[in-house]
């Protein structure tokens, strides 16, 4: 498998029941969805897929790759080794426990019997305790599910979910919750699951929490809160519930004019005076512009991916910027223009060629160096039609 390849879920699947206990309306609807996952989530998945898949799947066994440790930090690189100790320190603590523990990676788990179907995730570990004999009647009794779920984000996870509570109280954090139910159906025929758990593993905050939980609990909050939500969501009813924290990852929030609407809306300025001081900046202006920004960000990405799959936006074209130049040997290229004198051409690192040819001269750049140089292709984005420039931006170089 690619490290790269990533594993399909439904529209409400276990990672994304928390965005619609938030806001029912939020499901993903008429292929408009969007993801605007950054730079930083990408790192986080990368992150993801070298513990699962590499460190934590050779320890224990199961199909594995060998991931390129190169292209991590050395940050990132001790952040997965303190989730790989914690993840092995809660198995050997269930292996004290218990006489016989099953362990699962990143399987597909079916929830077809507690959410509308199809509906399936895929946990990341999950441990089953199980008792060493069987009872008079060929149970393995006082056995007990086990849910971790590792997130590299710096967003605090938390075991329960305190906004959203059954009648008595109860909350558990409803993606753990629903994984634990799916695997409780595969397990629930042959043993007694009597107990369960749920655990959060979050290197980056160096959070580790982990609550204790009856078998019942988990049935009674995806009956009890899980489900109804979710159907409401399924059936296009319930009731948009916009903010900034719930609308910050919702797959909708390019199209909903909810969203839109409480972001846009600065009517609180109406009653400030002309000159508004730093504490109206603070308090409202700011959170508005960074708001503003990505939601601006979310739709201009969403629109350019369109555009990539054929869509035209009226009045906006495709264009490529201009290729920038790159070296085709940098070695070769610090070898040569020491060699000519130019000392200031290597500092911590070798210059790029724009500033190596302001220290040479152009002409003197382009004698010695130019045989080195190519270009790396511009980027795709989107602009106006009469901004278009595209690959008949001049190459002043060659020129």
């Amino acid at each position: 498998m690619e490290v790269t390849e990533l594993l399909q879920h439904c529209p409400w699947s276990p990672s994304y029941l928390k965005q619609i206990l938030d806001c029912t309306m939020s499901l993903p609807k008429d292929g408009l969805a969007v993801d605007d996952s950054g730079e930083a989530a990408e790192r986080g998945t990368l992150q993801h897929t070298y513990l699962i898949k590499d460190r934590l799947a050779k320890y224990f066994h199961k199909e594995s790759v060998d991931m390129d440790t190169s292209v991590f930090t050395d940050d990132e690189l001790d952040e997965v080794e303190r989730a790989y100790q914690e993840v092995i320190g809660e198995y050997l603590y269930m292996r004290r426990k218990y006489a016989r523990v099953e362990v699962i990676l990143e399987e597909r788990v079916e929830l077809n019997n507690h959410l509308p179907s199809p509906c399936w995730g895929y946990v990341d570990i999950a441990f089953i305790g199980h008792r060493a004999k069987p009872n008079k009647d060929g149970v393995y009794d006082k056995s007990m599910i086990y849910v971790l779920d590792a997130k590299f984000g710096r967003v605090e996870v938390s075991v329960i979910c305190p906004e959203h509570k059954t009648k008595k109280g109860l909350s558990i954090n409803p993606q753990i919750c629903a994984y634990w139910c799916g695997i409780y159906d595969i397990y629930s025929e042959k043993y007694e699951i009597t107990r369960g758990a749920a655990g959060i593993i979050q290197p980056k905050l160096n959070r580790y929490p982990v609550g204790l939980f009856k078998a019942d609990d988990f049935l009674t909050y995806m009956k009890e809160v899980i489900y109804p939500k979710v159907q409401l969501a399924v059936d296009g009813k319930g009731s948009y519930n916009p903010s900034v924290k719930n609308c910050q990852h919702c797959r909708n929030k390019i199209h909903c004019k909810h969203n839109i609407a409480q972001i846009l809306v600065l009517k609180e300025l109406m009653d400030k005076p002309d000159m508004v001081d730093d504490a109206t900046i603070e308090d409202l202006i700011l959170p508005f512009v960074i708001d503003l920004k990505k939601l601006c960000d979310a739709t201009f990405n969403y629109c350019l991916t369109r555009a990539k799959e054929g869509k035209k936006w009226k009045g906006f074209a495709l264009s490529t910027t201009r290729p920038t130049r790159v070296y085709s040997d940098e070695e070769k290229a610090k070898e040569i223009a020491l060699k000519h004198g130019y000392k200031g051409f290597v500092v911590e690192e070798i210059l790029s060629p724009a500033q190596a040819e302001k220290l040479m001269g152009k002409n003197t750049f382009k004698q010695i160096l130019g045989s080195l140089i190519t270009y790396k292709q511009g980027k795709t984005t989107l602009v106006p039609e009469d901004e278009v420039k595209g690959n008949e931006a001049k190459n002043d170089f060659n020129s």
